[in-house]
């Protein structure tokens, strides 16, 4: 039996800040709480290094270095800079 991608979710805890990947299921009511049901070890940095890597092929490729989304009716930018690691800020 294989994994059911549409169950899996990649999410962050509100208690840890850490992020995971696992199963969530609805705790029942209306204000949309979810509880994680089987979940990952913290996998904060391995998705922090596949955005870093997203990124370069972003500006790589398309010349992109900003990624917005809008979420609880604000709009969120994330940007993205390269620095040569023989520069200087003079």
């Amino acid at each position: 039996m294989g994994i059911k991608w549409k169950d899996v979710k990649l999410g962050v805890s509100p208690l840890t800040q850490n992020i995971y990947i696992g199963k969530i299921k609805p705790m029942g009511g209306s204000d949309g709480l979810e509880v994680w049901t089987d979940k990952s070890e913290d996998k904060t940095n391995d998705v922090l290094r596949a955005v870093v890597e997203w990124f370069i092929y972003l500006k790589e490729y398309d010349d992109k270095s900003k990624f917005s989304l809008e979420a609880n009716g604000k709009e969120y930018t994330v940007s993205f800079s390269v620095k040569d690691l023989g520069e200087t800020n003079e």
